[in-house]
């Protein structure tokens, strides 16, 4: 027995100096390349920050925290990329929330998707400081066979990319939208704004002038975008789809 509560006492020590040592490598490894993303703190903030977008689209919605939760999903996703030794972070909160449609005439309608939502925030981690930089909400297309957000950063520089494919008049659609943004102090800035349907020519929606304007990232939302779609189509310097394909 005494041996026995030994040996059991000898692999807890070393078990525990593994650890020790595992901890220690981890420490090491954070001074040398910087902090990790804080998700955590980012879920938490973009949960309320979703559910109160939801909330201003639709008066009806019901937070998750008292809905039927098959009703609603949260699905977060996490970006992060090393340019040199700063560490970005992209923190992606979706919501999806199902049809609470009474008179649904089938199971379908019943669950189909009728809001699809998402925000996100960035971070910008260095071994001197952490930086948050706020994003936006977008309600994205809620028959959306497939929706993607993509997010690639550069030195002082984010580019932010939406696909998703829809059934539109019996055939699959597919729609990209791009926005680039630089760093300008505090807050980042929109450069330009393209969107491409199926293989068509990118229509150039926005580039940022010299003219002092500026389109700031955090006060984008599906308004914004829309405002900059429409002045593009009535200059002419983007096509509509049946400009594009010759119909009238």
């Amino acid at each position: 027995m005494r041996k026995v509560i030994a040996k059991h006492g000898r692999i807890k020590m070393g078990l525990t100096r593994l650890s020790a040592l595992l901890g220690l490598l981890c420490f090491l490894a954070n001074v040398a390349w910087g902090v990790g993303c804080a998700y955590d703190s980012n879920s938490y903030d973009l949960d309320d920050k979703i559910e109160r977008f939801a909330q201003k689209l639709d008066s009806n919605f019901v937070p998750s925290a008292i809905a039927n939760p098959s009703k609603t999903a949260h699905i977060l996703e996490l970006n992060r990329t090393y340019v040199g030794k700063t560490l970005y972070c992209g923190v992606v909160m979706r919501l999806l929330v199902a049809n609470a449609n009474p008179y649904a005439h089938d199971a379908y309608e019943e669950h189909a998707i009728n809001m699809r939502l998402m925000c996100f925030n960035i971070t910008k981690n260095t071994l001197q400081r952490s930086q948050t930089f706020e994003g936006f909400c977008l309600s994205l297309y809620p028959a959306s066979k497939s929706s993607q957000i993509g997010m690639e950063f550069k030195k002082d520089a984010f580019v932010l990319e939406i696909e998703e494919s829809f059934i539109e008049c019996d055939s699959t659609t597919f729609k990209s939208q791009t926005l680039l943004f630089k760093q300008e102090g505090d807050r980042y800035v929109l450069q330009s704004y393209t969107g491409t349907i199926d293989n068509d020519d990118p229509d150039p929606f926005y580039r940022q002038k010299r003219d002092g304007k500026k389109i700031y990232m955090d006060a984008i939302d599906n308004g914004v975008l829309d405002t900059l779609e429409d002045h593009c189509y009535k200059k002419h310097d983007c096509q509509t789809w049946e400009e594009k394909h010759g119909i009238e």
